[in-house]
Order: C-alpha cells, then structure tokens, then sequence
C-alpha cells in the first residue's frame, strides 16, 4: 500500500463565474492502487492487524462552497468512496478553507 493515484470530473451545479456567492457541484472520481486501514485491536495490548483494500475505487460527492472574497471562501465536501475488489466503504464530509489564485 504504497500509492494512491486518482482523478476527478466536477460538475458546476448551482452558481456562476461571481466572484463571490454561493456555488455547488458533484464530482466522480476512480483511484488506482491501494490503501491500507488499521482497525481497532478486538482485545486490549494485542497489535492490531493492517487490512489492504482496493486495486481500483470508485468516488462520488459534492462541494457545497461559499466565496466570502474573490481568493477565499469555506467548503463543504460530502464524499463516498468504494474501494474494489477487497471492499472498503468510506463515507467523509470535510469542512474547510479555499485559496484560489
């Protein structure tokens, strides 16, 4: 489990080219390689086991942002994330800043 690489289409739902406002949009995204999870040890001072999932995944959310400023603004990115064939479920939302040039 070495490296993750991936990529990612978005899609402008909601807003414009404002510099400022309120904007969202969807993306889907696939990954190649694998990841490696570390779940919690089953009984106390035993080593807990490494689990590697994926060869391939499958990613699917939306960004939910606000422009405060022409450079910065807040996000709010909901994500699920498959991993395949060793299935791994992710389900993250991620709150924060963007800086944009």
């Amino acid at each position: 489990a070495n490296i993750l690489l991936g990529g990612r289409a978005e899609y402008l739902v909601l807003g414009n080219d404002a510099p400022t406002g309120v904007s969202m949009s969807m993306f889907l995204g696939g990954t190649f390689g694998q990841i490696q999870v570390k779940p919690p040890a089953l009984i106390a001072g035993q080593p807990t086991p490494y689990l590697i999932s994926g060869i391939i995944g499958a990613h699917a959310g939306l960004n939910a942002r606000f422009r405060l400023h022409r450079n910065f603004g807040l996000v709010l990115a909901p994500e699920f994330d498959l991993q395949l064939p060793n299935t791994l479920i992710h389900i993250d939302a991620t709150l924060s800043t963007e800086v944009a040039f």
